[in-house]
């Protein structure tokens, strides 16, 4: 499998027009988790988004030029701020308004709504959203919608550190995601974020992850401070692409401030 090098992506920064427009909705009124790695300031939680919320707020990205007549592609985010896995009004707008809505702003060759998740323990209805979620992406969107989950390394005491012990187990992951369904298009998507102190095990990913079904976006923090560490990374992402794995390296720019909007803009 081949390595695909992309930037991170900042709102503001250009786009072509004509081919691509991205647009972050939030999944909540600030977000419960704070995760340490965030680059947003803390907004005090006041609860779910309802579906009306969402369309307003989609609305109101769509309607900031420039949105030409004709687009390639619009990509939708549920990654501004919150955890949308917690809210079904994330699948309502999908379902039923997404497409209305975009198509009454300008014509769009294809629609991408993406759900990217920390898997949170504290969600009992965790698997019910996922796989409503993997039937919009596979039937209604044949396959042009994004799943991506946010495990950030494999060490299990760093990801409690990050996600403030708020996240389960990568064993536990494991055994619900081999529950979905085989992904139509584009493969569900494994997020990274490597810094100079990060654990990448590739026997963990590979242990737990059929490559058939799951890509690596391997997200980088910061640029590597030594040239081992800078090895050690590619290494990483080498033996990945080895045993089969699609691999994209997210390089950081200095207008991204890093969080859950930019984890892996590039499908």
């Amino acid at each position: 499998m081949d390595i695909k090098i992309t930037s991170t992506y900042s709102p503001g920064l250009p786009l072509d027009p004509t081919r691509r427009k991205i647009v972050f909705l939030s999944a909540q009124k600030g977000c419960r988790a704070v995760c340490r790695f965030c680059g947003h300031e803390y907004h005090k939680y006041r609860g779910n988004t309802s579906t009306t919320d969402l369309e307003t707020e989609l609305r109101a990205e769509l309607a900031v030029a420039p949105t030409p007549r004709h687009i390639d592609r619009l990509e939708v985010y549920f990654t501004k701020l919150g955890e949308p896995t917690m809210n079904d009004s994330v699948l309502d707008l999908t379902e039923f308004r997404l497409k209305g809505i975009a198509k009454s702003y300008t014509h769009v060759g294809r629609i991408c709504p993406v759900v990217a998740t920390m898997l949170p323990k504290m969600n009992p209805f965790l698997e019910d959203f996922l796989e409503d979620w993997c039937y919009l992406k596979n039937r209604a969107y044949s396959g042009a919608a994004g799943l991506q989950f946010s495990l950030y390394s494999t060490s299990e005491s760093q990801r409690s550190h990050i996600l403030k012990g708020l996240t389960l187990e990568i064993v536990d992951i494991a055994k619900i995601l081999s529950r979905l369904p085989r992904p139509v298009g584009e493969k569900y998507a494994l997020n990274f974020h490597l810094s100079n102190n990060s654990e990448l095990r590739e026997k963990v990913i590979s242990r737990n992850f059929d490559p058939e079904n799951f890509a690596v976006n391997l997200i980088e923090d910061q640029k590597p401070d030594n040239i081992a560490n800078y090895r050690s990374f590619w290494d990483s992402a080498e033996t990945l692409a080895n045993l089969g794995y699609d691999v994209t390296i997210f390089e950081p720019t200095e207008k991204s401030p890093l969080s859950c909007q930019n984890v892996a803009i590039s499908i």
